[in-house]
């Protein structure tokens, strides 16, 4: 048994203001019992800027710095495990990943993914148009994190509407993947639980999806409605508002969806691979 607690925000554009929502939240947590915690922050925690100049302002170097260290004091201070949403983090001077940090209950970083999916897309009006890879520069790996009593997989937004992404997670081990977004209100509201309900059909796995949501200070609506999502693809539980959405996991569903369905032993096609 174990503890899952998904964060939705609805995040700004300025960094110590979102620090300072983020801790809030932490304090407000249940006392932690002996059962391990995972939390699962979303994208963009603690910047939520458009342009690259902000990202650039605050962007630290891979595992240095006074934001990572933070969020390290935090996983201490709480003892649990934390998928950081993601956080702008240096590549080199003019270039940044966007990067989800994964912290253990001790405070230390064991690992981190980088978006390999940039959402370049125009959706019609002049708030619904992105260009992420003016941005960010995409990650070329996909990655799944041994914790000890569960093995997790990560995928950002976007990553989402790619189905050999979690493939490749699901045969690398991954029992539940969590997935920090900042999914549009225009896309979100009819895309958003279907692809989160196929992810996690497809691979047999917990799908733990922590969202921005609301109107933002740069006239970006996010769609929210985080969600915890079963191996069988039923929904345990949603997010209205801003908060944690919480629940008590057991594998024992899982290895049962595995054992009465074993499509990892069904599957005839090879291996997808990541283009270099």
């Amino acid at each position: 048994m174990f503890h899952v607690d998904i964060l939705q925000a609805c995040s700004s554009e300025s960094l110590e203001e979102n620090k300072l929502w983020v801790e809030q939240q932490f304090n407000a947590l249940p006392e932690q019992d002996e059962h391990p915690r995972i939390a699962v922050l979303p994208e963009c925690v603690l910047l939520f800027g458009r342009e690259k100049q902000q990202q650039l302002e605050i962007a630290e170097s891979p595992y240095q710095g006074q934001i990572q260290q933070w969020l390290g004091e935090l996983a201490q201070k709480h003892k649990t495990h934390i998928i950081a949403g993601t956080l702008p983090i240096q590549a080199d001077s003019q270039n940044i990943w966007n990067r989800t940090l994964v912290y253990n209950d001790q405070g230390t970083i064991i690992g981190h993914y980088d978006k390999i999916h940039l959402f370049d897309a125009d959706l019609g009006t002049k708030s619904d148009y992105y260009v992420e890879s003016k941005t960010y520069q995409a990650g070329n790996q996909t990655q799944v994190f041994d914790l000890g009593f569960i093995k997790i997989g990560i995928a950002i937004c976007y990553d989402l509407r790619f189905p050999e992404l979690f493939q490749q997670l699901r045969l690398k081990g991954a029992e539940l993947i969590a997935v920090p977004a900042a999914f549009t209100e225009v896309t979100g509201k009819p895309h958003w639980q279907v692809l989160l309900q196929a992810r996690a059909i497809e691979t047999q796995c917990f799908i733990a999806a922590s969202a921005q949501y609301g109107a933002h200070q740069n006239n970006r609506k996010t769609w929210g409605n985080s969600m915890l999502i079963d191996p069988w693809g039923e929904i345990i539980g949603q997010k209205t508002g801003l908060g944690w959405l919480s629940s008590p996991l057991s594998l024992t569903r899982l290895h049962q969806i595995r054992k009465s369905m074993p499509i990892a032993h069904h599957r005839r096609f090879e291996q997808p691979q990541i283009k270099s």
